[in-house]
C-alpha cells in the first residue's frame, strides 16, 4: 500500500483500553506528519470501518477480547496493508506473541512495559518515529539481509561465520534467512536484531523449535561452531573474539556511547578484526 506525499500519516488505534486509545491520540495531537483518524476497541471495529478510516499505519494491542490481535493482524495483512505496529507486552505470554506477530507480517512493535505511558512526551517521541518509519517503508531494508546471503557463492571454506543484524521488520526476514541456509550451515551464525529485554529469549526459542539448527541467546565464552545461531541479548554487545584457535561469542557494555545496544557495527567490525 502506498499513499500520496504531502499529507499526514494516516494512523488508526486498535487497543480494548480506552485509556490507550485516548493516550495514544494525545501524543499525536501536536504531531503535524501523523494524523489519528480512527481508534477501535476491538478487530471487528477496525475492520467494520475500514473504508471510512482508510489507514496508513494501523497500532494493535494483541491482547483484545473477539477476534483478538493476530487474528485481526491476518486480516490486515490479507487486504494487502497497512504497516501494523505491535504495542505489546513482554511479560506471560506476551513475548511469544509479539514474536508470532512479526513472523505474520507485523512491521515493528512497541513495548507498553518499556516505557510509562503517563510520560507522553517520551512515549510520544517513540511512537513518532516508528510510525514515520514503517510508513516509508523503512522496514524493507532488513529483508535485503535474505538477498546478501542469496547472491553469495563462495565456498565454505572461504569465510568463517555469517554475520546479520537487522531492526524495524527484521524477525521475519532474520527466520527466512535462516531456512534459506538449510541445516547444513557450514559456519556459526551471529545476530543482532534489535529487541527490548524480554523477547530474544522468545525470538530464540521460537526460531529453534522451528529450525534444523541450533538457536541460543548468546553466552559469554560460547564457543561458536558450525549449524549453531546466537543473537546479541538486549542491552549488551555482541562480538566475536578469536580464542585457543577457535571462535567466541563475547558479550560486552562497550562502546556505552553506541546509539543501540547491541549495535550492528559493533558485530560487524569484530567479524573482519578476527578473519
Amino acid at each position: 500500500m502506498t499513499r500520496s506525499t504531502g499529507r499526514p500519516v494516516r494512523l488508526v488505534v486498535v487497543d480494548d483500553s480506552s485509556f490507550i486509545r485516548l493516550a495514544v491520540a494525545r501524543m499525536m495531537v501536536d504531531v503535524k506528519t501523523i494524523e489519528v483518524v480512527g481508534a477501535a476497541s476491538s478487530g471487528e471495529e477496525l475492520l467494520s470501518r475500514w473504508d471510512e478510516w482508510n489507514p496508513d499505519v494501523v497500532t494493535l494491542d494483541l491482547s483484545m477480547p473477539g477476534m483478538g490481535g493476530l487474528m485481526t493482524l491476518d486480516q490486515i495483512v490479507a487486504r494487502g496493508g497497512p504497516p501494523v505496529i505491535i504495542l505489546s507486552t513482554h511479560s506471560g505470554l506476551g513475548a511469544p506473541q509479539t514474536i508470532e506477530a512479526l513472523r505474520r507480517g507485523a512491521a515493528d512493535f512497541i513495548d507498553k512495559q518499556e516505557y510509562s505511558l503517563l510520560d507522553f512526551s517520551a512515549v510520544g517521541k517513540v511512537l513518532e518515529e516508528r510510525v514515520l518509519a514503517v510508513s516509508r517503508g523503512d522496514d524493507r531494508e532488513a529483508m535485503e539481509e535474505r538477498e546478501v546471503v542469496r547472491r553469495s557463492s563462495a565456498p565454505a571454506q572461504d569465510f568463517e561465520v555469517l554475520v546479520i543484524g537487522a531492526s524495524t521488520g527484521g524477525p521475519p526476514a532474520i527466520e527466512q534467512v535462516l531456512v534459506d541456509l538449510g541445516k547444513w550451515c557450514p559456519v556459526p551464525v551471529l545476530v543482532v536484531q534489535h529487541m527490548p529485554e524480554g523477547f530474544v529469549t522468545a525470538f530464540a526459542d521460537r526460531l529453534n523449535s522451528r529450525l534444523p539448527l541450533g538457536v541460543f541467546e548468546a553466552q559469554e565464552g560460547a564457543r561458536l561452531a558450525p549449524r549453531t545461531v546466537h543473537i546479541g541479548p538486549a542491552g549488551k554487545h555482541l562480538q566475536i573474539v578469536r580464542r585457543d584457535g577457535g571462535l567466541e561469542a563475547s558479550l560486552t557494555l562497550r562502546p556505552r556511547d553506541a546509539l543501540h545496544r547491541p549495535s550492528v557495527d559493533v558485530l560487524f567490525q569484530s567479524a573482519c578484526d578476527v578473519t
